[in-house]
């Protein structure tokens, strides 16, 4: 009976996502300056081909748009905060 009711209360906790991500790079008229658009969820799955870009960038500013990043989970922020500190 316990296993069946932890089997319902995870299948009810399951958020049903898909783990593809898409890099954007947005025009910008601005030199120095490169806009990256994430599109979809972030997470330990997806983030390197995002933390490799940002890692061979060379540009003076690196802005994320996550404007329509649904999830985002503690490695990917991870990721993106070892990104800005190695900017710095």
């Amino acid at each position: 009976m316990e296993l069946e009711q932890s089997a319902t209360i995870i299948e009810i906790m399951s958020i049903p996502f898909t783990h593809e991500m898409k890099l954007e790079e947005v025009p910008n008229s601005r030199e120095g300056v490169r806009i990256l658009k994430i599109v979809g969820p972030l997470t330990i799955n997806n983030f390197f081909p995002l933390q490799d870009l940002s890692r061979k960038d060379a540009s003076k500013v690196l802005i994320l748009d996550m404007e329509e990043t649904p999830v985002l989970d503690a490695a990917a922020l991870g990721s993106i905060i070892g990104t800005m500190t190695a900017q710095e």
